[in-house]
């Protein structure tokens, strides 16, 4: 007897939808969400989960802020490719596409429908390439490569870069660490911008400034550290790890909160640093339960930006990528045929927004 597969609601309404395009029921745009949920007779979330297996899958793609997401036409791809030499893109991830970054998410997606326009084939895959110390062999038949095939790494790691050399991999990461190995490289520095974030908050007189990290590899956590023991030592300020960048190899609401409720209990903070939207929405909800009020009470810096934005109230303060550019020179890579010239990036745009004030006195 074979074993029972167990298949979630998602993947049950992915396959539906897939199904629904291939048959053509929707030429365009697909229909809105709570549309969708009330054919399917499902919730709105898990409509949303099989929304990004499909944008995953190069089905769909988003349309925008509160737009309907759009349909790829395989035959329009199929068209495209008879003028193109059937080149082929990989973008590898730790995490599935929809766990990313809001931004990551966006680039990719921008990028995927940019290179499926010019007739190539893009394929996604997964796999842990962060939570490893070094290259593992499993790597070598689970990443299928053609003879000169170029890689996208979202996020990649330095094992992935040492792996990416010994297999003479074309490789570009799209974010992530690579040291001083030769590895194309497209991405802001996050520990510039705690560095940028920090200038700001000890000249306003902060000393007490909490950044979790929660779920990144060894050496982007050493980069933070380092980042934020600079910024203090240097106004003449103690930098104690466990206090101002606690860590977890998680990243939950239930670990953020905890940490959160450490540093309080310990010398309650008067600004944190968050590296995600998700941490901001828990760091959030802790302040509001506790009493506290931004930025009269604690400062808060976001370390990217989100579609969203806007409806957080005061203004926030974040950090806007250049991701125009950063696309431009991810697809001048794949047309130069993954050569490992260097990539230069500006900086990202520091906003101020309304969420960073003095700290309180009696504080």
């Amino acid at each position: 007897m074979k074993p029972i597969t167990k298949v979630s609601a998602q993947h049950l309404v992915a396959d539906a939808l897939r199904d629904a395009i291939r048959q053509g029921k929707w030429q365009r745009v697909l229909p809105g969400i709570r549309t969708l949920a009330a054919l399917l007779q499902v919730s709105g979330p898990t409509i949303v989960a099989a929304l990004h297996l499909l944008v995953e899958e190069g089905i769909i793609k988003r349309g925008g802020l509160r737009k309907p997401f759009q349909i790829i036409h395989q035959s329009s791809r199929r068209e495209r490719g008879d003028h193109s030499s059937g080149k082929k893109l990989l973008i590898l991830s730790h995490v599935k596409l929809m766990l990313a970054p809001e931004q990551a998410q966006r680039m990719v997606d921008y990028l995927r429908a940019a290179m499926t326009a010019k007739g190539w084939e893009v394929q996604f895959q997964v796999f842990d390439f962060i939570h490893v110390k070094r290259p593992k062999r499993s790597w070598d038949e689970k990443v299928v490569i053609e003879e000169g095939q170029p890689v996208i790494a979202l996020h990649g790691s330095f094992p992935l870069a040492q792996w990416a050399l010994r297999k003479k991999v074309k490789i570009l990461f799209l974010g992530g660490v690579i040291h001083d190995l030769p590895i194309p490289l497209v991405a802001v520095s996050t520990s510039m911008m705690v560095k940028m974030a920090m200038q700001k908050l000890v000249a306003l007189g902060h000393t007490r400034i909490v950044l979790p990290i929660c779920d990144h590899a060894p050496e982007f956590v050493h980069r933070l550290n380092s980042a934020m023991q600079q910024s203090l030592e240097a106004n003449g300020h103690p930098y104690i790890k466990s206090y101002h960048t606690p860590e977890s190899p998680y990243q939950t609401p239930d670990v953020t909160w905890r940490i959160l409720e450490r540093a309080f209990a310990e010398h309650p903070p008067t600004a944190l640093v968050l590296l995600d939207w998700r941490e901001l929405i828990t760091a959030h909800c802790f302040l509001t339960k506790n009493g506290c009020r931004i930025p009269d009470d604690v400062s808060v810096v976001l370390l990217h930006d989100f579609v969203d934005v806007a409806w957080f109230q005061p203004k926030l303060a974040r950090f806007r990528y250049p991701e125009r550019r950063m696309i431009r020179a991810m697809i001048h890579w794949l047309e130069k045929g993954g050569s490992g010239e260097s990539i230069k990036i500006p900086p990202p745009e520091f906003l101020l927004g309304k969420t960073i004030a003095p700290p309180r006195i009696d504080g």
